[in-house]
């Protein structure tokens, strides 16, 4: 455990270039450079959508390790900011930047779900280490608002979700 908070910055900044990887041949694929795309060695597309790597007959999604990545950094942080906890800039701001900044990985890698799985667990960690409730809530209509919104306009993501509610 000890071992895994010290290294935790280094799994979430591999993390993270390995979403950079899918996210890149996400943006290719999505721009119409799709031949270029599926030459990215260990990406494979599953219903046009580069989320996996697969290795040797086994798909890996990063954005899986990347939110144990995140618990693990998020605890080290507050672990050694933990008098500062009810302040907005170190209780709030640091955290949600680094949370925000992977959720916007793993989103334009074209994960919807997995982004609000991410946010969810970024809210869970603030909360558990006693982040002020009334930031919390306002994130969390922040993001409802923008599932919603981009479920909206996504015509694939709104059949999804329409789908889902009946």
């Amino acid at each position: 455990y000890n071992w895994l908070c010290r290294n935790a910055r280094w799994l979430l900044a591999i993390c993270c270039v390995a979403l950079l990887y899918l996210v890149l041949a996400n943006i290719l694929s999505k721009a119409g450079y799709g031949d270029i795309a599926k030459k990215f060695p260990l990406i494979k597309a599953i219903k046009g959508s580069y989320r996996w790597f697969s290795i040797g007959g086994f798909g890996i999604q990063p954005a899986e390790f990347t939110k144990i990545a995140l618990v693990l950094v998020l605890a080290e942080y507050y672990h050694h900011n933990i008098k500062r906890v009810h302040e907005f800039k170190w209780g709030f701001m640091f955290p949600s930047l680094i949370g925000g900044s992977v959720m916007m990985l793993i989103m334009l890698g074209g994960s919807l779900s997995m982004t609000v799985l991410t946010g969810t667990v970024l809210l869970t960690v603030m909360f558990v280490a006693g982040a002020r409730l009334r930031w919390l809530a306002s994130c969390l209509i922040l993001g409802v608002m923008g599932v919603f919104a981009i479920a909206k306009i996504s015509p694939v993501r709104a059949a999804r979700f329409e789908s889902f509610l009946t």
